[in-house]
């Protein structure tokens, strides 16, 4: 049972950072170049969350 949590935990959290990273491609648009745009997505604690929901998703398969 507490694969499944996990695995949901880890699909949303990886939903909801992939969500912002795009949400912030505006910034392209705006003038950012896409270096900057890249230290945006790693200062970003809501982008980050996609790695942690990625690293969930591993674990959760490993251990199966």
């Amino acid at each position: 049972m507490s694969k499944i949590i996990l695995y949901v935990i880890g699909v949303m959290l990886t939903v909801t950072g992939l969500f912002f990273c795009l949400l912030n491609l505006n910034l392209l648009v705006i003038g950012y170049s896409f270096g900057k745009y890249v230290k945006f997505i790693i200062s970003n604690i809501e982008c980050n969350v996609f790695l942690f929901g990625i690293i969930i998703l591993v674990m959760v398969y490993e251990r199966g």
